[in-house]
C-alpha cells in the first residue's frame, strides 16, 4: 500500500480497483486513505467515489460523506463541476441517496445550480417519490417552464395530491399558471383538481371559465370534479350551472362524468329520477358502472326502499360488474342489514379475495350480524381479519369486537382490546364499560367486576340506561358474595 502511495503518478484504474476491494472487506479506514489519494491526483473514479460514498450513507456515517465531497470541492482545481458531473452521474442511475449529502455541500459552498442542473434533480426527485423536495428546487428555478415539459408538471402536481402536500401543489400550480400558456388537457386536468381536491370552488369555476373563454375544451375529469365538488358543499345552484356548461359543450360522457350526473339527479330531482337517468345511459349504448348504481343503490337505503336497492345490488352482480370498494362496502351493509346473511358473507369474501380491505362500519356489521346469528366461527374469522388489516379502529367496531370475546368467553382478549382502545386515545363509550362488566358479572367475574367498576368511576364514565342496568346486576353479585363471606350459620349445641 505504502510503495504505491509513493509512486507517481497513481494509477487511477488500480486504485479503484483496491478501493472497491476495501469496501468489500469492510476495510474503511484503508478506503478512505485511498479515496483521499485519488482525490489528491487531481482525478477522480466517479464509480468508486459512488461506491465509497454510498458505503458511507449505508451505515449512516452521513457526515463523512459530506466531508468527502467537501474534500473533492476542496482540493480539485476543477471541484465545482466535478460535483455537478458527480450529480449527473448520479442522476442517470436514480441514486437520490447519493445526491442528498452532495446537495448539501454544493449549497454550503455555493456550487451553481443552474436551470439545467435543476431538471436532472428534478427528474431524480420524482423518481424517487420526493415531491416536496423537487417542488422546493422547482420554485428556486428561474425560468423553469422553459425547460420542464408539461408530463413532468403533470406528475409533480398529481404526486403531491397523492400524498396529500396540496399546498405544495398549489405552489406548482400558481408557477404555472403565471408563466406559461397550458396546451396539455391532463395539465389542466391536474391543476383544477387540485382546487377541487382543496374544496375551492370559485377558484376551480374560475380557470374553468377561462378554459373556455380561451377556446380550450375542458375535459369530463374536470367538469366531473367541479361538479361533485358543487354536490359536496351542497351549491345546487352553481352545480346546474355547471351541468348546463357540460351540455353546452357536448363533453363526452365518461365513467366519472356519468356518475357526477346521476348524483346531481340523486340530491336535485330525487332518486326514482336518477334511476331512469341511469338506464338512458345504458339505452344510450354506454357501459354500465357499479359507481352509479351504488349512488342510487345508497339514495334507496337512505330512503328505506331496501326492495329497491336489494334489485340494483342484484344487477351489480348478476351482470357482472367491475365493483370498486365504496359499492363492495356497501352491497355487503345492504345484505346484512336486510337479513341475508349468506349473501352477505358471499360478498364479504369476494371482497377480501380480490385484495379490498373493508371498512371500519363494514367489519362492525359482519361481525355483530354474524353473532346475532350465532356464526361464531365466522365472526371469530372476520375478527381475524380485521385485526391483522391494521385498520384506524373506530368505537362501533371496537365494541363489537369486545361482544364477539365476551361471547366466546375470551375475557384476556377482550381485555387486551379494551387497553388497546385506551391506549390509542379512543373516547370510550358507557357502552365500552358496560360490555366488559356485564360479561364480567354473568361470568361471576368478582375482582374483574370490581376492577371495571372502579374504571367506571375513575373515569367519569357517563351513566346510560344499559350501563345503569349493568352496574345494579354487579351491586346484587356483590351483596350476594359479602353475604356468602360473612354469613356464620348458628349451630346448635346438642348434648348427648
Amino acid at each position: 500500500m505504502k510503495d504505491l502511495a509513493d509512486a507517481n503518478p497513481y494509477n487511477t484504474a488500480q486504485l479503484s480497483k483496491i478501493l472497491r476491494f476495501c469496501l468489500s472487506k469492510d476495510l474503511m479506514i484503508r478506503a478512505t486513505y485511498i479515496a483521499d489519494m485519488m482525490i489528491k491526483n487531481q482525478e477522480i473514479c466517479r464509480d468508486a467515489v459512488r461506491d465509497l460514498i454510498r458505503h458511507y450513507m449505508d451505515n449512516n456515517s452521513y457526515l463523512k460523506a459530506n466531508l468527502l465531497l467537501v474534500e473533492i470541492h476542496d482540493t480539485l482545481s476543477d471541484g465545482a463541476s466535478q460535483l455537478q458531473e458527480l450529480a449527473s452521474y448520479f442522476w442517470f442511475r436514480s441514486d437520490f441517496k447519493c445526491v442528498a449529502p452532495l446537495m448539501d455541500v454544493m449549497n454550503l459552498k455555493g456550487v451553481p445550480q443552474t436551470d439545467d442542473f435543476n431538471y436532472h434533480l428534478i427528474k431524480l426527485l420524482l423518481s424517487s417519490d420526493e415531491f416536496s423536495t423537487a417542488v422546493e428546487v422547482l420554485l428556486d428555478m428561474k425560468n423553469p417552464e422553459r425547460i420542464l415539459s408539461e408530463e413532468m408538471y403533470i406528475s409533480l402536481i398529481n404526486g403531491c395530491v397523492k400524498n396529500k402536500k396540496l399546498d405544495d401543489a398549489k405552489e406548482v400550480c400558481k408557477s404555472i399558471i403565471d408563466k406559461r400558456r397550458i396546451k396539455d388537457p391532463l395539465l389542466w386536468d391536474a391543476i383544477i383538481n387540485v382546487y377541487c381536491e382543496s374544496v375551492e370552488l370559485k377558484k376551480a369555476n374560475h380557470l374553468l371559465n377561462f378554459m373556455r373563454k380561451h377556446g380550450i375544451k375542458p375535459s369530463a375529469n374536470v367538469y366531473a370534479n367541479i361538479l361533485l365538488l358543487c354536490l359536496r358543499l351542497n351549491w345546487m345552484e352553481e352545480a346546474d350551472v355547471v351541468y348546463n356548461k357540460l351540455i353546452s359543450d357536448r363533453v363526452p360522457l365518461e365513467s366519472k362524468l356519468r356518475s357526477a350526473i346521476v348524483k346531481l339527479y340523486c340530491v336535485r330531482d330525487g332518486v326514482d329520477l336518477a334511476y331512469n337517468k341511469m338506464k338512458s345511459f345504458k339505452e344510450a349504448g354506454y357501459k354500465t358502472d357499479s359507481t352509479s348504481y351504488c349512488i342510487v343503490m345508497s339514495a334507496y337505503l337512505k330512503n328505506n326502499s331496501h326492495e329497491k336497492a336489494k334489485n340494483i345490488a342484484t344487477t351489480i352482480i348478476k351482470e357482472n360488474m367491475r365493483i370498486e370498494l365504496n359499492v363492495y362496502n356497501t352491497i355487503i351493509n345492504l345484505f346484512m342489514t336486510t337479513g341475508e346473511i349468506d349473501e352477505g358473507l358471499k360478498m364479504y369474501h369476494s371482497m377480501k379475495g380480490k385484495g379490498f380491505t373493508p371498512d371500519c362500519a363494514t367489519y362492525s356489521t359482519v361481525i355483530s350480524r354474524c353473532l346475532r346469528n350465532n356464526l361464531l366461527a365466522e365472526a371469530s374469522l372476520v375478527c381475524q381479519q380485521c385485526l391483522s388489516d391494521d385498520l384506524e379502529l373506530s368505537i362501533p367496531l371496537c365494541n363489537t369486537i369486545l361482544n364477539l370475546y365476551c361471547q366466546k368467553g375470551h375475557f384476556e382478549f377482550a381485555r387486551n382490546m379494551f387497553d388497546r382502545m385506551k391506549e390509542e386515545g379512543l373516547r370510550l363509550t358507557g357502552s365500552t364499560y358496560n360490555i366488559l362488566l356485564n360479561a364480567y358479572v354473568e361470568a361471576d367475574m368478582m375482582d374483574e367486576s370490581r376492577e371495571m367498576y372502579g374504571l367506571i368511576r375513575k373515569d367519569q364514565v357517563k351513566i346510560a340506561d344499559s350501563l345503569k342496568s349493568t352496574i345494579k346486576k354487579y351491586h346484587k353479585l356483590l351483596n350476594q358474595n359479602e353475604t356468602t363471606k360473612y354469613y356464620q350459620p348458628k349451630t346448635t349445641r346438642i348434648n348427648v
